[in-house]
């Protein structure tokens, strides 16, 4: 038998709209009822009945939330953020992942929609897509928030890390060390976050009167492979960098393997520094320097900010700040 409310009221002596406003926080009713209600709900193991919550206020409390991938160690951390968030406010989500591929991206986008979702959570592939996707979204009213850098005429919320300013600090940490010949590995050229941290990297070469032009970018892709085919390119360079920044700290694995099957050392004989933070950092042989972003907390604030939007709610985009994170890598000692 299915327990609802009305056995929850005859069991604490109240009616059940009494039970409906202990559920849904009215502060009418006392603390004294509020905790003998919640106790015989919990002693009783009720279940709230979404659907008729969803009937009565026109919310299926379902969000859509579409990733690159899950395979990484960025995204879990962000969608954890996500759920413990969302379910704490009663909402459930449903995850798709894109795989990298835009038309996937889109399909999963309309596939959302078309279930009802309340609204969405997407981080997308390529910064240049949001415009369609918000269309998308836009057309049928619904709220979402990017995980991403902001594109300017999107009408979704963003929350995001300053993606130039990684790539300036990350880059300026080993001009600090001394380093002058540096290479960027630069991720995929159609990526946002690629084309700010290469802006990142420019900017802290000009700063000391380096070119930001020459023939130290390297575009690769996101993964260890990439990094690695990246990395295959640098030792043929001569004269050989002395610093490697990668665009991720995927990419800087990769980078890694190739350096040490060349029977060279890291930091030694090239330095190198990454970004993301991911748990492999300290897992590798040499623990890795990179630049930290809040992950959990991305996902956290997007949850936020949607849920607050589905009230109905003012919410403006959040920016987070980000840390260089100093391990054996680059040669520097810890802080």
């Amino acid at each position: 038998m299915r327990v609802t409310i009305k056995h929850i009221a005859k069991r604490a002596n109240v009616s059940h709209t009494t039970v409906s406003r202990v559920f849904h926080q009215d502060p009418r009713i006392s603390e004294s009822t509020k905790k003998r209600v919640l106790r015989i709900a919990k002693q009783l193991n009720y279940r709230p009945n979404i659907m008729a919550r969803g009937l009565v206020k026109k919310q299926t409390f379902l969000i859509g939330l579409v990733v690159p991938d899950i395979m990484s160690s960025f995204f879990p951390e962000i969608i954890q953020g996500i759920e413990e968030v969302a379910a704490k406010e009663g909402y459930s989500i449903i995850l798709n992942t894109s795989e990298g591929d835009t038309e996937r991206e889109i399909k999963y986008v309309e596939l959302l929609l078309s279930k009802g979702v309340d609204g969405l959570i997407i981080s997308p592939v390529f910064g240049s897509d949001v415009i369609d996707l918000d269309e998308i979204i836009y057309r049928e009213k619904k709220p979402v928030v990017y995980i991403g850098s902001r594109v300017q005429g999107v009408k979704g919320l963003f929350v995001s890390v300053d993606d130039e300013k990684i790539g300036y600090t990350a880059t300026k940490h080993l001009l600090q060390l001394g380093h002058r010949d540096i290479v960027h590995l630069a991720g995929n050229p159609h990526a946002m976050l690629s084309r700010h941290r290469l802006a990142g990297f420019q900017k802290a070469l000009c700063e000391y009167k380096l070119d930001p032009n020459g023939k130290r970018i390297i575009q690769s892709g996101f993964t260890i492979s990439a990094g690695a085919q990246a990395m295959e390119k640098v030792l043929q360079m001569s004269p050989r960098p002395t610093a490697v920044y990668a665009v991720c700290d995927t990419v800087a694995v990769g980078a890694m393997q190739v350096i040490r099957n060349a029977k060279l050392t890291i930091p030694k004989d090239i330095a190198l520094v990454g970004t993301d933070d991911l748990s492999i950092c300290e897992l590798v042989e040499i623990p890795l320097t990179t630049v930290s972003q809040p992950k959990y907390q991305m996902g956290a604030i997007a949850a936020e900010k949607l849920i607050q939007k589905i009230s109905g709610k003012p919410v403006k985009d959040s920016l987070l700040e980000t840390e260089l994170v100093i391990r054996e890598s680059c040669g520097a000692k810890k802080k």
